[in-house]
C-alpha cells in the first residue's frame, strides 16, 4: 500500500511538472521578534533622523531600515502596491532649468574665431562650459535650444556654416559639455 501511494504521488508530481502548474498561495505569517534599537544611518555624510515609529533596528544579526525614511534621504519616490505587497522606489524626473546665454562669449587670442572647422571641433572637450566653447568657435550659433533626453533636460547648441556645409553640435548638461557631434568636417 505504501509503495502504491508513493507511486501515485510521484506520478501526480510528474504529470503536474509536464502538463501544468501549481498555484501556491502564501499566508501572512506573524511572529514576535526581539529587536535592538540605536542604529544610526548616515547618508552622504549626513546623519538621518527618523520618526519614533520608523526607527531602524537590529534583529537576529540583521539590520532593518525604514524604506520610506531611506528613500526620502536618497531623494527617491516611494509607491506601495497593496495588491502585490510591493514597494517601488524610483528616481524622480530631474528637469534642469538652463536658460540660453545672452552674454557674448569670452574670448582669448589662442582660441578665438576658429569658426566651424575641424580645428575648432578638436579643441572642444568634455566638461567645458558654454562660454569656453563659444570662445573657440567665435560666431553666433545656428540654433540654441533646450531639450529633454530621458530624465535630463539639457541645452543643445549648433553652429552651422552653409558655405562649407558643415556643423558642430554640442550638448550641455549642468552647464558642461556632455556630447560633441560634427557634420561634414
Amino acid at each position: 500500500m505504501k509503495q502504491r501511494l508513493q507511486g501515485m504521488l510521484i506520478g501526480f508530481l510528474v504529470a503536474i511538472m509536464a502538463f501544468g502548474t501549481i498555484t501556491v498561495f502564501a499566508a501572512t505569517v506573524s511572529r514576535t521578534i526581539e529587536v535592538t534599537y540605536g542604529v544610526s544611518v548616515v547618508v552622504d555624510g549626513t546623519r538621518q533622523d527618523f520618526a519614533e515609529d520608523m526607527l531602524p533596528f537590529v534583529s537576529d544579526g540583521r539590520t532593518f531600515l525604514p524604506v520610506r525614511g531611506i528613500a526620502d534621504a536618497l531623494g527617491l519616490d516611494v509607491d506601495w502596491d497593496g495588491v502585490t505587497s510591493t514597494v517601488y522606489l524610483t528616481s524622480p524626473v530631474v528637469v534642469a532649468d538652463i536658460p540660453p546665454t545672452t552674454e557674448p562669449p569670452t574670448t582669448t587670442p589662442a582660441t578665438t574665431n576658429l569658426g566651424v572647422t575641424r580645428a575648432a571641433y578638436e579643441r572642444i572637450t568634455y566638461g567645458m562650459t558654454v562660454s569656453e566653447v563659444q570662445a573657440i568657435i567665435g560666431r553666433t550659433p545656428f540654433s540654441d535650444t533646450t531639450e529633454t533626453f530621458g530624465r535630463i533636460t539639457a541645452r543643445s547648441i549648433m553652429w552651422f556654416d552653409t558655405t562649407v556645409n558643415a556643423g558642430i553640435s554640442v550638448i550641455f548638461a549642468n552647464g558642461r559639455v556632455e556630447a560633441i557631434l560634427q557634420v561634414g568636417l
